[in-house]
């Protein structure tokens, strides 16, 4: 029996034991991801921590700052901010650290927790790390561990972005692995915020800031993280959304530690926006609770400053500037020249000079204002403002060239020749922000001094080089104006090939902002160059538009450019159309007959052409190709067999090219005489019609067209039965001609005559 006692108590041990083996086991969690361990560089020393204090053992120091409270705001009236609200309730207290359970004891952890709060952060470190990853460690001493060892990288942050970077990866995992313990995230989440804005990610900050005051509200930090979003939108120019939640934060802390900052943020913002009326008010409301200037922080007076200056209150910001001056003598301006954004920048002082020059030129004080610009120029070369006040100078010699500063004064240079000073700066900054600018102040300079060409080809580089640039408008508008003139000025002395030139250059953008008799100008132009498809193109491009001042004289226009392309139908169609919206216009109704005339003799229709051409000449329109017009009346005559009208018609054509032969080509004065004697042929006075045809074949040697009056003088000979002339004229034809179709034009009318003698009584019988 007692044996068997023996045995069941061994029994029971084993049993007890085997519980409490299957409790630890259960109690305790897979190992930590390495990411969240991994192991810092090794340190020779332990950097400094930064300005905040570092934690206690026991419990965490309020992050947040905790100033002087401001007097008591004072109501405002809308635009301006809402009416002071009532103070906030006493705020919860800051967020602490979870303590070892009462009665336990920790030496290596409480050894890390006063290394971390005397400021030995790298030590710290490596304790709480070598805690984190001792084999068997109990979920809650792993995961203070791992708190505060991201609390290490975030005060050793302090001067280094990677270890910032190490402390804001470690915060995120640990909320994430950790959500249940609220009061470690709440301060988790502040410092994962604060590491965001260190590094600059001021989006990726604003968004935990948001989260800190929705999921946390009754933090101590929950005040100052509504301030810290507006701020972070404030950083990154979202000026609206800024202006929104810092207006939040000052409805509902009146008295907070941040509400002079918010007040100068808004004010700014709405500045930014160009919404100056509710800047204005906000300003003005600033001055009522601060008045005295000289207690404003100086980076918030020059944005007071540049407030008027964007207002237009070139006075008030003559003033503020000035004395921001006085209250920062050591702003003496950053030679880099970095731009001036929501926070000041280095280069404050050329920034804080250059708005006062132009606030003194908006006041029309010219001299006073480039004297101004000189100093900037001269103290400050290598700076942007410096670049700048180069451009203001030179534009000033532009527009005011009797407004002069000495010679030795810096940039006097570019108010005195304006345009070199563009090509300098230009030579200096051929791919910046600043090369638009120039490209444009240099087009505009040559522009004002009658360079219209090169106006035009600098205007016409910044359009394609700068499509959507600032100042696409007045860059477009500028180009324009210059091509006007120069197409003017071109078509005046006749030379259409240069206003072609400029429109196909500017095609598209001439096309939609030129008038329709400039585009009239330009398609006629392209008429007398023989390009007849381009002015065709036009002429229809302004008939459609219905703007046509006079569409009669386009369909007319239109139709020379069908009749010289060889388009006789629409041309016939466009004349016929013009025509009768001339009936009660003579001299336009001739030239539209005349054309008809030509038309019908090209197909023929002589009785027709004979009509159209003695219509014509009836109105007594003084054409100028009225030989011409005489020449083709006569043809249409001599092919409908009217010989005796014919030839009085080609007298008249012989006469008006004697008179002004300058206008005429060689056709006229021959064809003239060649029909003269074809007809005194037709009606067989052969000893008449010899002296046209030689004159015709010897007035103008070498053209090919006296090969015809050759022939018509064969055949005279021919007629009078002279053969032995007659073979030496077809000989002297055959030469000339020097082609087989004149070789054969001569056989066959040398055996037409033979002919026409041994058959021609017979038939006549």
């Amino acid at each position: 029996m007692r044996k068997l006692f023996l045995i069941l108590s061994l029994m029971l041990v084993l049993i007890a034991a085997g519980a409490n083996l299957l409790f630890a086991v259960s109690k305790s969690e897979p190992y930590y991801r390495a990411k969240i361990v991994s192991k810092p560089p090794a340190e020779t020393q332990n950097a400094p921590g930064p300005a905040e204090a570092a934690p206690a053992r026991s419990a965490e120091a309020n992050e947040s700052r905790q100033p002087a409270a401001p007097a008591a705001p004072v109501a405002t009236q809308a635009p301006a901010p809402a009416p002071e609200a009532a103070p906030p309730a006493q705020q919860a207290a800051p967020p602490q650290p979870q303590a070892q359970a009462a009665g336990s004891s920790d030496s290596a952890y409480d050894s890390a927790m006063d290394l971390l709060s005397a400021g030995h952060y790298q030590i710290a470190l490596d304790k709480f790390k070598a805690i984190a990853e001792q084999p068997g460690a109990g979920p809650l001493r792993k995961e203070r561990a791992l708190r505060r060892m991201a609390d290490c990288w975030f005060y050793i942050g302090g001067n280094s972005n990677q270890d910032l970077l190490r402390a804001a990866d470690l915060y995120k995992e640990l909320i994430k692995e950790y959500p249940g313990n609220r009061e470690e995230n709440t301060l988790a989440v502040y410092r994962l915020a604060k590491s965001y804005e260190g590094l600059k990610f001021y989006y990726e900050a604003r968004k935990e800031y948001e989260r800190l005051t929705a999921e946390f509200p009754g933090s101590s930090a929950a005040a100052e993280a509504l301030f810290k979003t507006g701020e972070m939108a404030y950083k990154v120019r979202q000026f609206s959304d800024a202006a929104d939640q810092l207006r939040a934060y000052i409805d509902k802390h009146p008295a907070g530690d941040y509400v002079k900052d918010a007040y100068f943020m808004v004010a700014d913002c709405y500045s930014q926006l160009q919404r100056n009326d509710i800047s204005s008010a906000w300003y003005q409301e600033i001055l009522k609770r601060w008045p005295e200037w000289e207690k404003i922080p100086p980076d918030e007076l020059y944005k007071l400053g540049s407030h008027y200056y964007r207002s237009g209150k070139y006075d008030e910001a003559i003033e503020i500037l000035t004395l921001f001056l006085s209250m920062r003598p050591d702003t003496d301006g950053s030679q880099s020249g970095e731009a001036i954004g929501p926070a000041i920048g280095p280069a404050i002082g050329t920034d804080v000079c250059f708005m006062i020059a132009r606030s003194l030129l908006e006041k029309g004080q010219v001299k006073t204002a480039l004297k101004f610009f000189s100093h900037m120029i001269g103290t400050y070369p290598k700076s942007m403002q410096a670049a700048q006040a180069m451009i203001y100078m030179a534009n000033l010699g532009v527009e005011q060239p009797s407004v002069r500063i000495p010679i030795f004064m810096p940039g006097s240079e570019a108010n005195r020749d304006p345009v070199q000073a563009y090509n300098n700066l230009l030579a200096t900054y051929p791919f910046h922000e600043l090369t638009e600018e120039l490209l444009f102040h240099k087009g505009f300079a040559l522009y004002k001094y009658g360079r219209f060409e090169e106006s035009f080809s600098t205007f016409r580089y910044e359009a394609s080089k700068y499509p959507q640039g600032r100042f696409k408008t007045e860059c477009m508008t500028n180009l324009l104006q210059s091509a006007d003139i120069i197409i003017k000025r071109a078509y005046s002395r006749q030379d259409y090939l240069s206003v072609t030139d400029i429109f196909l250059k500017i095609e598209d953008d001439y096309l939609r902002a030129a008038t329709a008799d400039k585009l009239a100008t330009v398609a006629e132009s392209f008429q007398k160059v023989g390009i007849n498809k381009e002015a065709i193109s036009l002429y229809n491009n302004i008939l459609k538009s219905g703007k046509a001042p006079d569409a009669a004289r386009l369909k007319f226009r239109k139709a020379e450019c069908h009749l010289s392309s060889g388009d006789l139908d629409e041309a016939e169609k466009l004349f016929a159309e013009a025509l009768e919206n001339y009936k009660k216009d003579k001299s336009s109704s001739a030239y539209c007959k005349k054309y008809l005339g030509d038309i019908s003799l090209q197909r023929r229709a002589y009785d027709k052409a004979a009509g159209y051409y003695t219509e014509a000449l009836a109105a007594k329109t003084e054409f100028e190709d009225g030989a011409a017009v005489q020449r083709n009346l006569a043809l249409a005559l001599k092919q409908a067999g009217f010989y005796s009208k014919a030839l009085q018609h080609f007298q008249n054509a012989a006469a008006a090219y004697n008179s002004k032969p300058e206008r005429y080509g060689a056709d006229v004065f021959i064809d003239s005489y060649e029909g003269m004697g074809d007809c005194l042929l037709k009606e067989k006075k052969f000893k008449e019609s010899l002296p046209y045809f030689k004159k015709a074949e010897e007035s103008m040697p070498g053209v090919a067209e006296v090969l015809w009056p050759l022939l018509g003088e064969g055949k005279v000979y021919l007629s009078m039965r002279n053969t032995e002339q007659a073979d030496r004229v077809f000989a002297a034809l055959r030469e000339k001609g020097g082609e087989e179709f004149w070789a054969k034009i001569a056989d066959y009318t040398v055996k037409e005559s033979a002919w026409a003698m041994q058959y021609g009584r017979i038939l006549g019988r």
